[in-house]
C-alpha cells in the first residue's frame, strides 16, 4: 500500500483480519460469476452486431487507444475480444494463472467497454474492469483454485523440510491486500465526480427539485413508469423532494472522505445498496454494475 498517504495505510491496517485467503477466493469466484454471467460488455443484448451497424456519422470514441480507429470496430472483432474476454473470466473464477487471467480479463473489459463508448456515451461501469485488475495481484488465487492444486506438492514438501529446520517457525500477522483500499478511493472517487456536477448545477437551489425532475423525466419521455416509478411521481410534497436533492448531493459528495477510513466506508456501501434499490424503484434504472 505505499502508493498510498501513510495515514491511510494506518486507517485501513485494522481491516488486515478481514481479508482471509478464504475471503479473498470466494471474493475472485463471485466476481468472475457475477461479470461473466451479468455483465460483460456490450450490455444491449447478447449480439455485438448493434455497434457495428451504428452509422459512421455516429462515430465518436473516448480519449484513448480506440480513439486511432477511423470508424466503428466490425462485429467480428468484438466477438473475439468477448470471447476472449469470457475465457479469461473462467480461468480467473476457476483460479488457473489467476494472475495473468485477472489482467486479462480486465483488459478486455476495458476493451469491451470503450468499443461500446465508440457511440459517443459513456455509462457507469468504469468499476468492473477496476475489480480484476486491482486484486490480480492480491493473492486471491491462493485458496480454491487450480493454482493452488497445482502448488501444494511443493508447498507440502517445502512445509515439512522447513519444519525440520525450524520446528517453532515465527508467525506473521494477516497483510491487507493494497487492492482494497485502493478500490475504496477509486470508489469514493467515482461518487465524488458524480456528486459535484449536481452541487455547481443547482440541486441545492430550495426553488427546484431535481430529483423529482428526473422521476418525471424517466416516467414521462422514457416510458420507464413501472414499479414505484408512479406513486413517486404522485407525491407532491416539495420539501420530501428537496430533501431528497439535498440527501444525494451529500450521499455522494461524502463517499471519498469516508473511503479514508474501512468503517465509515462499509457504512457508505451499505446506504449505497439503499440508494441504488431507491434509483431502480422510482427511476427504473438500475445500475447494475454499481450493485
Amino acid at each position: 500500500m505505499n502508493a498510498l498517504p501513510e495515514w491511510m495505510n494506518r486507517s485501513w491496517t485494522s481491516d488486515a483480519h478481514r481479508w482471509t485467503p478464504e475471503g479473498l477466493a470466494l471474493l475472485r469466484i463471485f466476481t468472475a460469476l457475477f461479470i461473466g454471467c451479468l455483465l460483460v460488455p456490450p450490455s444491449r443484448g447478447a449480439s455485438p452486431l448493434w455497434i457495428a451497424s451504428v452509422p459512421a456519422e455516429f462515430f465518436a470514441p473516448p480519449p484513448g487507444p480506440l480513439a486511432l480507429l477511423t470508424g466503428f470496430p466490425e462485429a467480428w472483432g468484438i466477438r473475439a475480444v468477448r470471447m476472449a474476454t469470457w475465457l479469461a473470466l473462467l480461468a480467473m473464477g476457476a483460479g488457473w494463472r489467476t494472475r495473468g487471467a485477472s489482467l486479462l480479463a480486465g483488459a478486455g473489459i476495458l476493451m469491451l467497454q470503450g468499443m461500446e463508448y465508440t457511440v459517443g456515451k459513456i455509462n457507469h461501469e468504469m468499476v468492473l474492469p477496476l475489480v480484476p485488475l486491482l486484486f490480480s495481484g492480491s493473492g486471491w488465487g491462493r485458496r480454491w483454485s487450480v493454482d493452488a492444486a497445482l502448488a501444494r506438492p511443493a508447498a507440502s514438501s517445502n512445509a515439512w523440510s522447513a519444519t525440520k529446520a525450524n520446528p517453532q517457525p515465527a508467525t506473521h500477522p494477516p497483510a491487507l491486500p493494497a487492492a482494497v483500499p485502493t478500490l475504496a478511493l477509486l470508489i469514493g472517487f467515482m461518487m465524488f465526480t458524480a456528486g459535484v456536477p449536481k452541487l455547481i448545477g443547482g440541486w441545492l437551489d430550495p426553488g427546484s427539485q431535481a430529483a423529482l425532475g428526473h422521476v418525471l423525466n424517466q416516467q414521462v419521455s422514457k416510458g420507464r413508469d413501472v414499479l414505484l416509478s408512479g406513486r413517486a411521481a404522485a407525491i407532491d410534497l416539495p420539501l420530501f423532494w428537496e430533501l431528497a436533492d439535498w440527501g444525494t448531493v451529500m450521499f455522494e459528495l461524502g463517499f471519498l472522505p469516508a473511503a479514508f477510513h474501512p468503517r465509515w466506508f462499509r457504512w457508505f456501501l451499505a446506504a449505497a445498496v439503499g440508494f441504488h434499490t431507491a434509483t431502480l424503484l422510482t427511476l427504473n434504472i438500475a445500475f447494475l454494475p454499481n450493485f
